[in-house]
């Protein structure tokens, strides 16, 4: 492999020993365009060789705008990018896939519409029971310890008007205009004994050999049963 020389001390460098962690990302950062390399420590241009911060930005949170930094040690040049080795596989430190990747793996970070989020805001998030879409608990529906999103509540559950229980859909009925879970239905109304119509049993007229009806017509007609 060809080397590199270094443009304050002419020192040589092989290339693929800097694209593959003979150096630091920012002493081959350094070397290809100048600034010097660790065996000068940049001669007179020394105050451009090492960073002086200790660590570099890698992302920051969506929500808490959090900023997350990495040790400028960890920081390695490819010959054409910054990355990290990592074990799932090397992070360019400016492709965002590859930024996910690693927070979510080694600082458990969490991805919500393409953001990143940090594990602390993360704690205001939950998953949808129904459809497993991760929403904000501000906007997540509880029912029987179980979360579920705007659409999936409106699909699987209803709201009886009596009781104003939250029940699923298939347990609901509608009665006089009005939705009734089974159990306040089954309470409040009663099938006439003879046209099986429901009416409120507050309002239950009993025939001559006390049948239950809806009304004076179904009455009279037990009566003609006699």
């Amino acid at each position: 492999m060809n080397d590199t020389h270094c443009l304050v001390c002419s020192e040589p460098w092989d290339i693929y020993g800097l694209a593959h962690g003979d150096v630091k990302a920012w002493e081959a950062d350094c070397i290809v365009r100048g600034f010097g390399c660790p065996s000068c420590a940049g001669g007179e241009l020394g105050l451009n060789y090492k960073p002086i911060e200790d660590s570099a930005f890698l992302c920051e949170c969506n929500d808490c705008n959090d900023v997350h930094n990495i040790d400028i040690n960890d920081i390695y040049f490819d010959g054409t990018e910054k990355i990290i080795h990592h074990n799932s596989g090397n992070v360019n430190i400016t492709n965002a896939e590859d930024i996910q990747r690693y927070m979510g793996i080694e600082e458990d970070w969490g991805i919500i519409d393409g953001n990143l989020i940090c594990n602390r805001c993360m704690e205001n998030y939950t998953m949808c029971d129904a459809c497993s879409e991760t929403i904000s608990s501000d906007d997540a529906y509880c029912v029987d310890c179980e979360s579920f999103c705007e659409s999936c509540y409106d699909e699987l559950f209803g709201r009886c008007e009596t009781c104003d229980e939250t029940v699923p859909n298939d347990d609901l009925c509608v009665f006089d205009d009005f939705y009734w879970c089974s159990s306040c239905l089954k309470e409040k109304t009663e099938k006439c004994s003879i046209c099986d119509e429901l009416v409120y049993r507050t309002e239950v007229i009993e025939g001559k050999n006390g049948e239950r009806c809806c009304s004076e017509k179904c009455a009279d007609e037990c009566s003609d049963k006699i």
